[in-house]
């Protein structure tokens, strides 16, 4: 639907910039000259492409990596790539995120879900999506999840590297998870915490403590 509507505007603005008789939109009274029509289409255009990659996921799930990392282990390509070496056999995914944030905003875990594609009203489970730890992505970030990730079944280990605060908001992340400078706070979070963000002091930027939490997209 939404791919659909692109086109129609694309097509409304093709029109409207490149076939004689149609350019009939005012801005302020004068007509959008032809390089804001062009500039105008170029971004629709851009958009449109990016939809049709959208590859369709509809369940979201998290695991947590099978070995612990320090916190330097190359920002987001870098956890995205840790997450991928080291998940779980028994996990199936269609494509891997790390659950982190880094200080950009749409590399925050809030505000990542259009980036990369994830379906904001699906609900967040343990990887057998027989426990849901939030009934869509926001929910994540309330400052309430409906269980701790320990007892969905999501992590074992005592807590888990993510750089975020419980808005899902960035915290402090070891200079966006490539440097190992002893950066104590949101390193760590609490995997029986009632919400994301349970920041606990450590200097795990230079040591392997802790693993990281992935999220699985089918």
């Amino acid at each position: 639907m939404k791919k659909r509507l692109v086109n129609l505007c694309l097509l409304f603005f093709f029109m409207l910039f490149f076939v004689p008789g149609t350019n009939s939109c005012r801005k302020n009274t004068t007509e959008l000259s032809a390089d804001e029509g062009m500039e105008i289409f170029v971004n629709i255009l851009v958009i449109s492409m990016a939809l049709s990659d959208d590859p369709g996921y509809t369940r979201i799930s998290l695991y947590e990596t099978t070995s612990p990392t320090a916190g330097d282990f190359g920002g987001r390509a870098g956890g995205d790539a840790f997450c991928v070496a080291h998940k779980p056999a028994s996990v199936s995914c269609r494509g891997i995120r790390a659950f982190i944030s880094v200080s950009s905003e749409y590399e925050r875990l809030r505000y990542i879900d259009y980036k990369y594609n994830i379906p904001s009203g699906a609900a967040i489970t343990d990887p057998t999506g027989v426990n849901a730890v939030a009934d869509r992505w926001y929910d994540l970030f309330s400052g309430s999840l409906k269980m701790s990730f320990q007892a969905a079944g999501i992590a074992s280990s005592p807590y888990y590297l993510t750089g975020t605060r419980f808005d899902g908001e960035y915290a402090s992340d070891c200079f966006g998870f490539t440097g190992k400078g002893n950066v104590n706070y949101g390193d760590a979070n609490s995997v029986t915490g009632s919400a994301i963000g349970m920041e606990f002091p450590g200097p795990y930027c230079s040591t392997p403590v802790y693993p990281i939490l992935c999220i699985c997209l089918n």
